[in-house]
């Protein structure tokens, strides 16, 4: 009878270890910082977030344990004197400022420095869209996508799908 009661207790549910198990869960689906795509990081920080209860101090505090000293120098004023309110949107503009290219420098990338190379003409359309942030039409991407295959780019549909 004692074994049974001790089968029981097994079953029995510990929120303290349960806490403790959502934060390791947690810790290992938040990578480190990504200086070269940090508007994507923060979309993948905040979809791993999403579920929680957190305020934007206790956001922002998760955001500065990923960071290396190099980021953290970018916002030492914000640690120093942090915002009375929304501390972690003003950790994300200031992270995404830093480290984000100009739409200058993304459209120069664009016109100029992007190729096919050795990717596939969907995903050299995909990176031209990324880099033109809706700042070019969309029949005048298509046409300098359509340059920039090395083999003649065609669309399937209007979902702009290549056949290549």
């Amino acid at each position: 009878m004692e074994r049974e009661a001790k089968k029981s207790d097994a079953h029995i549910s510990n929120p303290a270890k349960e806490q403790e198990i959502a934060g390791i869960s947690l810790s290992l689906r938040i990578s480190p910082f990504w200086r070269d795509k940090p508007r994507l990081w923060f979309v993948s920080f905040e979809a791993a977030t999403n579920d929680l209860k957190k305020s934007q101090a206790q956001l922002a505090q998760m955001v500065i344990a990923q960071l290396e000293k190099q980021d953290i120098e970018q916002i030492s004023d914000l640690l120093y004197n942090p915002p009375a309110s929304d501390q972690y949107n003003s950790l994300k503009d200031r992270l995404i400022f830093a480290y984000e290219e100009s739409n200058s420098r993304q459209l120069q990338k664009l016109l100029s420095e992007i190729e096919l190379g050795d990717q596939k003409p969907t995903q050299l359309l995909r990176r031209m869209r990324t880099l033109a942030r809706d700042k070019v039409p969309d029949s005048k991407l298509r046409l300098m996508w359509a340059r920039k295959c090395t083999t003649p780019c065609t669309f399937k549909n209007e979902n702009m799908k290549s056949e290549n």
